[in-house]
């Protein structure tokens, strides 16, 4: 029985010697070598991502995007580079290069938006008095062309700055070969009620939802 109690007592005053070797907290936030092996880590973690990133780029035919904005449904997307014909409901990412003035001074030219495509060359654009958009598809011969409501051009943003319309009140615009007329059903959505047609070899590819958010 002694030899038992020995052995517990000393197992237990080894256990509380071990405890008590271990660094508290505060003295692991000043350990440099901690520090320095924290930094590296987070280095390499950043650089696997970078070249994992350019590999997906290079050489996947698409790759997930996360739409956060409230123009479309957020969610998460999977953009389809391999897809270069665009048709009506099609959503799409593309690079927002606006070639007005007040467009690029206000909002600058290195975002990315996603929105659905509501017209393609043939189709035609009508603003009336109010600037309320519709746009009339290409219809077969002997056939009225279907119309659909894209939205109002508004004269102010948010914050009571004036805002311009691309295709001016009473005026219609036709979209040519390689346009791509885009729309967000939020009222205050930046599109092409505001910068025009997009090219559709801008386009980054064609984006369907994988999950979506509401």
């Amino acid at each position: 029985m002694e030899h038992t109690n020995e052995t517990a007592d000393s197992a237990v005053n080894s256990l509380q010697s071990e405890t008590s070797k271990k660094p508290s907290l505060k003295e692991r936030f000043k350990d440099p070598a901690r520090w320095k092996k924290s930094l590296t880590d987070l280095g390499l973690w950043f650089m696997y991502g970078v070249l994992i990133t350019t590999m997906l780029n290079m050489y996947s035919p698409g790759y997930p995007i996360v739409v956060g904005t409230s123009s479309i449904t957020p969610g998460l997307y999977w953009l389809d580079r391999q897809v270069s014909s665009f048709f009506p409901g099609d959503y799409v990412s593309f690079p927002f290069k606006p070639s007005q003035d007040w467009l690029l001074k206000r909002y600058g030219d290195d975002r990315v938006f996603t929105k659905m495509v509501k017209g393609v060359p043939g189709d035609t654009v009508y603003s009336d008095s109010e600037q309320r958009l519709k746009v009339c598809h290409v219809s077969p011969p002997g056939l009225p062309p279907p119309c659909e409501e894209i939205g109002v051009a508004l004269k102010q943003d948010s914050i009571g700055r004036a805002m311009t319309a691309w295709v001016p009140a009473n005026h219609q615009y036709t979209l040519r070969a390689g346009e791509l007329w885009v729309y967000a059903p939020n009222p205050k959505s930046l599109d092409s009620r505001y910068y025009g047609p997009i090219r559709a070899d801008s386009v980054h590819g064609k984006a369907s939802p994988l999950f979506l958010w509401k």
